[in-house]
């Protein structure tokens, strides 16, 4: 069996073209929020730095450098810092906000900024994807050809039930002695125990390492 770290993450971004950078004055404040994806064009850590992406103080040092980047995107836009959600670097370089389409519109002017898309909230279409997809008939997908070479595989993680038995920890898994970081938040948060008292807090163990709640921007809109 496999231990299982499950890290909760949902961003659905439409494309965009970028515009030429070029400086911009202050953004109007008026019109209504949304949650906006600001894509930098500078090199993410997983480009820059490879294996050491997450653990080496070159990383950490390059990834500090990278927010303040996006703080001066917004800065230059005449944007609040507060309107940033969420900040990336390892995978994507960039960060989200709550803007207006006149705010997004002067960041995305921004130098750096590659482009600036629409945070689009969309609901999953099922939770049964092997049947959804027909990959559990006879012979499945190996008799149509798909043999796992050249497939790509995504994974969408809508949430977990950690008192699932498949998350149970019979004591046979030996603990690996880390400590998971949790600089920006918690690295064993479930339930909702604010809005159902009946949710209860669950402890991780050697088997569910952890996860993170991801709601920020769902939370800030509704």
């Amino acid at each position: 069996m496999r231990r299982t770290l499950v890290i909760g993450v949902a961003v659905a971004v439409t494309a965009a073209l970028a515009t030429p950078a070029t400086a911009a004055s202050s953004a109007p404040a008026a019109g209504p929020r949304d949650s906006y994806v600001v894509v930098m064009a500078a090199d993410p850590l997983v480009r820059t730095e490879g294996k050491d992406a997450l653990d080496t103080t070159k990383a950490k040092a390059k990834a500090k450098a990278l927010k303040a980047s996006h703080a001066k995107a917004l800065k230059g836009a005449g944007v609040s810092a507060s309107k940033q959600v969420n900040e990336y670097t390892v995978a994507l370089n960039g960060f989200s906000a709550i803007l207006t389409a006149d705010e997004a519109a002067a960041v995305e002017r921004q130098p750096g900024v590659a482009f600036v898309a629409k945070d689009v909230f969309r609901k999953k279409t099922t939770d049964a994807s092997p049947t959804f997809l027909g990959l559990n008939a006879p012979g499945g997908p190996w008799l149509k050809g798909y043999t796992g070479e050249g497939v790509v595989v995504g994974v969408i993680d809508s949430g977990i039930w950690p008192e699932h038995p498949s998350f149970a920890d019979d004591g046979s898994y030996p603990s690996l002695g880390i400590t998971l970081d949790e600089t920006d938040r918690s690295a064993c948060d479930f339930g909702n125990t604010a809005a159902n008292p009946n949710d209860a807090p669950f402890t991780c163990n050697d088997k569910l390492l952890g996860a993170r709640q991801m709601l920020d921007t769902y939370r800030a809109l509704t």
